[in-house]
């Protein structure tokens, strides 16, 4: 009974008050009116310091696309009659990996800049001082305007090797992200998303038109590119062989119209020649014909179909107005300021106890 009523009191006793709140508030609002100078002081300071960062920080201008891969999930084209033709597909997982390869990122560096005729590579060095800011290479010996990409002198390779990490990352981290261009899979949307940021609005247009390109012309070329160029070279013999056929067809019946009721040996053999070389290029000309139609279905079965689903035509820029940034400054030095008055009157109290 005892140790109930003296925790009841020690409870009481513990309880704070509405008086002891306002008396309290009492002594914060007291503590404010005589620490004002500090808090505008904050305030100046954090409001001068963020307009200071806003007019040192470059402004940036962003571009996006978001876009799907539809493909058949084989290598070949299963339940068609043409089951013996094959081809190197890729998965659509390791897009990603391909988009930040050397093969795709070295194209893109070395394609010419619509509106200044530069490779992209020359209006990255432009455009971003970077012989000043790479000043231990010697750039007398570094050639970034040819679109030969076989014939790299050690200096260009290392420039080269320097502007896909400034492009795209450090391309030994899968996800560094830290790059001008970003690409990123949704899983949930299994969408592809590529962002561009720099400080030129043209040439972050320019880049994301370059690397979309750049990157599906690879992924169709290594997923059909051999049965791409077996259709092309099909066409071609097979309209070779239409244009011989007909020239045989002709020539068969204008023999055979010459030679109509004469009874002559020679006639007949030179008429059986004419008809054994049309019936030769006749079947030549079906076979052709029928493989085209193979590998045609095949192209129109198995090609990747890149479908660009949303995109951002004009670059949007991260400038804000430089009094936006001055009034937020001013908060969070308020916020600052009030907070440290608090501290500092709860020590003061503290130790008066």
């Amino acid at each position: 009974m005892n140790n109930h009523h003296y925790n009841h009191e020690v409870y009481e006793s513990d309880d704070i008050t509405l008086k002891d709140f306002l008396l309290k508030l009492q002594k914060y609002f007291n503590e404010l009116k005589r620490s004002k100078f500090t808090l505008v002081l904050s305030m100046i300071f954090f409001s001068g310091l963020f307009c200071i960062l806003h007019s040192i920080k470059p402004v940036t201008f962003t571009t996006a696309m978001s876009f799907m891969v539809n493909e058949t999930e084989n290598n070949r084209v299963m339940g068609s009659p043409f089951d013996e033709v094959y081809f190197e597909g890729i998965k659509n997982h390791k897009l990603i990996k391909i988009a930040r390869s050397s093969k795709i990122v070295h194209q893109v560096l070395f394609t010419i800049d619509s509106s200044s005729g530069l490779t992209i590579a020359e209006k990255l060095v432009n455009t971003y001082k970077l012989k000043e800011s790479w000043n231990d290479i010697d750039w007398a010996d570094v050639g970034l305007s040819s679109v030969s990409q076989r014939k790299y002198s050690r200096r260009t390779s290392s420039v080269i090797g320097k502007l896909h990490e400034f492009l795209v990352g450090n391309k030994l981290n899968d996800y560094s992200g830290d790059g001008l261009i970003s690409v990123s899979y949704d899983i949930d949307s299994e969408l592809f998303n590529i962002t561009v940021q720099t400080i030129d609005p043209s040439l972050s247009s320019e880049l994301l038109e370059k690397f979309y390109k750049t990157l599906s012309d690879f992924y169709i070329d290594k997923t059909v590119g051999k049965p791409q160029r077996i259709f092309k070279q099909l066409k071609s013999i097979e309209d070779s062989l239409r244009t011989e056929v007909n020239m045989a067809e002709s020539s068969f019946a204008y023999s055979a119209d010459r030679t109509r009721g004469v009874n002559s040996s020679v006639a007949k053999v030179n008429q059986n020649r004419l008809r054994r070389k049309l019936d030769q290029i006749t079947e030549t000309f079906d076979e052709t014909r029928t493989n085209r139609q193979k590998i045609e279905y095949i192209l129109q079965t198995e090609t990747p179909d890149f479908q660009i689903i949303d995109q951002t035509f004009i670059p949007i820029s991260s400038q804000t107005s430089i009094v936006k940034k001055g009034l937020l400054g001013s908060v969070i030095g308020a916020i600052c300021a009030l907070a440290l008055i608090l501290i500092r009157l709860t020590i003061r109290e503290a130790l008066e106890q």
